[in-house]
């Protein structure tokens, strides 16, 4: 019975080693990996910044203003319009902010916002403050999501996007 359970413990154990070892802290997700530097969006201090970000799958519109180290931003994000009316539903969007280096390389990710959602139409806001980290020159946007295709009878299959900072 007692090598029972010590067996049951060291199960355990390793169970919640193999938990903890993949985790990663959200801020550190994609750390080190390169941005194209055609998608780099430099952040200036001053003055009011405008623009968006259109990909086949995604637009994301943004606003933000740099003050020192603090970067406040708002802005939302949708399925393209193309996406909109292709998908029978949406099934996850994320999307993520990149504070970049001089070589834009990934030095924090921020979540902006998430849904697990329905609507092919739902617009997701996001409005944050944030401590900009040091060494950051500029800013870039991903995404990941999941829409469900329709083939008229309800039934298709399930469409991965996304565009992320991959080594």
């Amino acid at each position: 019975m007692r090598n029972f359970r010590m067996k049951q413990i060291y199960l355990w154990f390793v169970c919640l080693m193999a938990l903890g070892s993949g985790c990663v802290e959200p801020s550190r997700m994609y750390y080190g990996n390169s941005v194209s530097p055609d998608k780099v969006i430099s952040i200036q201090n001053g003055g009011s910044h405008k623009g968006y970000v259109e990909t086949f799958d995604v637009v994301i519109n943004y606003e933000f203003v740099r003050d020192g180290e603090v970067l406040d931003i708002v802005g939302q994000a949708a399925l393209s319009e193309r996406n909109q009316l292709l998908f029978a539903s949406l099934r996850k969007l994320f999307v993520y902010l990149f504070f970049l280096d001089e070589n834009s390389r990934v030095l924090e990710t921020v979540s902006l916002t998430g849904a697990l959602t329905g609507d092919t139409y739902e617009r997701l806001g996001f409005s944050r403050t944030l401590k900009v980290p040091a060494g950051s020159v500029g800013i870039s946007f991903g995404y990941s999501g999941e829409a469900n295709e329709s083939n008229g009878d309800g039934n298709g299959g399930t469409y991965t996007f996304y565009r992320l900072p991959l080594r």
